[in-house]
């Protein structure tokens, strides 16, 4: 399954952070990353735009499969 993988975000020294489909038709969602978004409420959206964006993400996601259904 690697091989249908894309590396999406590298920490500062150069260890994959993120990855995701390559070819993403016909697919679940899917986005692994290496931190905490969850915990983002723990912070100002303004200061934490990337954790902000996945967690908005992941929840229109939700809300196409829950549509699906």
């Amino acid at each position: 399954i690697a091989g249908q993988l894309i590396i999406n975000c590298l920490s500062d020294d150069d260890i994959a952070e993120g990855l995701e489909w390559k070819d993403k038709q016909d697919k679940p969602f899917l986005l692994c990353i290496q931190w905490h978004p969850e915990r983002m409420y723990e912070f100002q959206l303004e200061k934490n735009a990337l954790s902000a964006g996945i967690r908005e993400q992941f929840i229109a996601e939700i809300k196409k499969t829950k549509q699906l259904k």
